[in-house]
């Protein structure tokens, strides 16, 4: 399986735990926000980014079709709106919380002055670039080159890479509850696509489902990229 469900060495779609993030925290001031609360949205010229101390935020569009497509979601280590706050480019899409969350807020000279003396950070800012480009790329790319059960099935080892506990035996539980919404969501998928891709991966015994709230995959899956990083 790991030939077929190569996962890349950066960061794709899921974000958490920059190298160095701790460093960030002492540029700004803390806020804490609700759950379902919008830090920006398309049009805003960006004051601040943002390190993610605690709680879950995604950036989403809404569709001509009236629902909503998720881009990416961020965890704690994470930064965000950086090339907006950097750049002073318009936030082009909706950053929400999904979960009581805090933050701490940096603003352009701050995070530029640490930068320009502190090499640790010019690189997360450089890698936190990076690979938010390059899952661009992939989420491209994987729309021209993939079917829907292998979209799905290397969503769920991008987040159980991420946020996975061990389960039992080889298979690793996502410390997330993850609808059919949100995944389709991600995805761009029909509730019943998503459906019968997971049915279909159950039914394969790369997916296992605990209190129809947390999905599992196997620990060899996501082992290729975590060696890679080593």
């Amino acid at each position: 399986m790991g030939d077929e469900y190569n996962l890349p060495a950066y960061r794709s779609r899921f974000f958490h735990h920059m190298p160095s993030w701790e460093k960030l925290e002492k540029l700004g001031d803390h806020i804490y926000l609700p759950k379902n609360h919008y830090i920006a949205i398309p049009g805003d010229r960006a004051k601040y980014c943002y390190l993610l101390l605690e709680g879950r935020v995604i950036s989403l569009e809404l569709t001509q079709e009236g629902t909503e497509h998720i881009f990416n979601v961020f965890e704690e280590g994470s930064i965000f709106l950086e090339s907006n706050v950097l750049a002073n480019y318009e936030v082009d899409v909706y950053f929400q919380t999904i979960a009581p969350t805090e933050l701490v807020r940096i603003t352009a000279q701050a995070l530029r002055e640490a930068m320009m003396h502190d090499e640790d950070i010019l690189q997360l800012v450089f890698d936190s670039f990076s690979s938010k480009y390059y899952s661009a790329m992939d989420q491209l790319r994987e729309n021209y080159n993939h079917d829907a059960l292998w979209k799905v099935y290397n969503m769920l080892l991008l987040l159980a890479d991420g946020i996975g506990k061990p389960y039992y035996g080889d298979w690793v539980m996502i410390d997330m509850k993850i609808t059919q919404q949100m995944i389709g969501s991600m995805l761009g998928m029909n509730r019943i696509t998503v459906s019968r891709v997971l049915k279909e991966l159950r039914e394969k015994e790369m997916l296992l489902l605990i209190n129809n709230a947390y999905y599992c995959v196997r620990k060899e899956d996501i082992q290729e990229r975590q060696s890679d990083e080593t």
